[in-house]
């Protein structure tokens, strides 16, 4: 699956609960659609947090989170696929 092909969006936001201490980079993710508990950095949880507000390709998720690696963000999306956090479309 080629990320960049692809319209994303979270799976189930209305599932999805988000916890931050001040001062650390992780936020703990509890999914109560499936039960689990994730721990995610701070370039995944933007990611997140951006797709919440609406879907976004690859490229757009590029432009709204400012200078990031587009190989970064590729892999973020993939990894936050296959855990469940969030869906996508062929375009």
């Amino acid at each position: 699956m080629s990320p960049a092909s692809h319209r994303w969006h979270v799976a189930d936001p209305s599932a999805l609960e988000c916890r931050h201490w001040p001062g650390h980079d992780e936020h703990l993710v509890f999914n109560s659609a499936s039960g689990d508990l994730h721990l995610l950095n701070g370039a995944a949880i933007a990611i997140l947090e951006q797709l919440s507000t609406g879907s976004a390709t690859a490229d757009e998720l590029a432009v709204l989170l400012g200078p990031a690696d587009r190989e970064q963000i590729e892999a973020a999306l993939l990894a936050l696929n296959r855990l469940g956090l969030i869906d996508s479309y062929l375009l």
